[in-house]
């Protein structure tokens, strides 16, 4: 009897682990995990090779639903191919690492409610350019852009409360914007030394005043009360290659654009095209960023 008992004790076990296993699977190349009990559902690997990546709010397994709140440590690091990534709205946590050294990775739309950005997540993201964090987020934390060879301008949300470690070591900023009114906590170490001497901090009306008392930001040698430049995913360039007029984009050759709203989510984009209508998207404020001949420029329009 007791034997009998073991066995079947065994068999449940192995019939457990069983469906443990199969709740791995992958759709479109992104390895899932799911949190069953809870209908969630996490980003646990990438085995694709497309260069943009929309991962889905909601991922379909036996018949059931499951949100996508996560993005384990790792899930997409030393992706080579990876150029853009989309993170769908509901997503609330991303783990350290995921995109580490993804030295192709040049757009990244973030959802608003993301909390926090996790140690070194974008560490070593080379190619990276420009960035709107989302409103939502509170905290960046240890090398979270660390190495980000390209990343010249970043936008922090009015909701920023803290940075933890240094997290823009060996990042040449050119540009940052914060639309917190109250400065948020950073140590001197959170940007390097370089970039407190040559880069401007964009913040809100009123402010700059408290920013130049604040620990860490009064290293800034440049404070500038016009954050609400910043709404989009970079500053104007001085190049002139396009002009906007009556919903058309027209450029002054063959280039690349892409178009992003007003809270910084990707909504068009078209390579090699020298002119895009932007007559199908609402009525409200976009931000268009376009590559031309290694030149670089970004218009905020209002449609």
């Amino acid at each position: 009897m007791m034997k009998q008992t073991l066995l079947l004790a065994c068999a449940a076990v192995l019939a457990l682990a069983g469906r443990a296993q199969a709740q791995e699977f992958t759709v479109g190349g992104i390895e899932y995990g799911l949190y069953a009990d809870y209908g969630r559902a996490y980003v646990n690997g990438y085995t694709g090779s497309p260069v943009e990546v929309v991962v889905p709010a909601t991922v379909e397994y036996e018949g059931g639903s499951y949100s996508v709140t996560e993005i384990s440590s790792y899930a997409f690091a030393e992706c080579a191919s990876l150029e853009s990534v989309t993170l769908p709205q509901g997503m609330t946590d991303i783990y350290e690492s995921a995109f580490q050294d993804c030295t192709a990775l040049k757009n990244v739309s973030l959802p608003e409610g993301l909390e926090y950005i996790s140690d070194q997540v974008f560490y070593g993201c080379t190619s990276l350019e420009s960035l709107v964090l989302p409103e939502g987020l509170q905290k960046t934390c240890w090398l979270a852009f660390a190495n980000c060879a390209s990343l010249k301008i970043i936008s922090f949300p009015s909701t920023f409360q803290e940075m933890e470690g240094p997290t823009f070591r060996n990042t040449p900023l050119e540009h940052i914007a914060c639309h917190a009114v109250v400065p948020p906590a950073i140590m001197d170490d959170d940007f390097d030394a370089g970039t407190y001497a040559v880069a401007t901090l964009h913040v809100p009306a009123g402010t700059a005043d408290a920013y130049r008392a604040a620990a860490g930001w009064k290293n800034f040698l440049a404070i500038e009360e016009d954050a609400e430049r910043f709404t989009g995913i970079a500053a104007v360039s001085a190049a002139s290659l396009s002009t906007y007029a009556d919903g058309i984009l027209t450029t002054s050759g063959l280039a690349d654009i892409t178009v992003h709203d007003a809270s910084g989510a990707r909504v068009l984009h078209a390579a090699g095209v020298a002119s895009l209508s932007l007559e199908a998207l609402p009525r409200g404020i976009y931000i268009i960023s376009i590559e031309q001949g290694g030149q670089h420029q970004v218009l905020k329009v209002a449609r």
